[in-house]
């Protein structure tokens, strides 16, 4: 999928989810945002991953967590029902992966291919 934008500039991007307004629309309950934060930036998740687990993936750049965690380059952090106060530093590339565990799915391997 070709983006209109290259970067989402110092605000989350919805760039996929189950939703037929998001660019890239998904069957599962499945959101994936980006953003590029520009020098020193302080922020939290989206308003709408509240009650959904996360993953926060740094593809450049780095963040501090809730004034605890560090992360850089290609360093994760799965957050599940809590508050998190992001801060960047320098330029950083993040992408945010959110999952709604309670969401239909299935749990036996690729559904392409299978055999009886």
């Amino acid at each position: 999928m070709d983006l209109e934008n290259d970067k989402s500039e110092n605000q989350w991007r919805l760039i996929a989810s189950p939703s037929p307004e998001s660019p890239l629309q998904f069957t599962s309950q499945t959101w994936i945002y980006d953003r590029f934060s520009t020098g020193q930036q302080s922020f939290q998740m989206p308003n709408e991953v509240k009650g959904l687990t996360c993953l926060l993936y740094v593809f450049n750049g780095g963040v501090k967590i809730n004034d605890d965690i560090e992360l850089l380059k290609k360093d994760s952090l799965l957050v599940k029902d809590e508050s998190v106060n992001i801060v960047t530093t320098e330029n950083t590339d993040l992408v945010l992966f959110a999952i709604d565990e309670t969401g239909e799915h299935y749990d036996h391997g690729m559904f392409s291919g299978n055999q009886l």
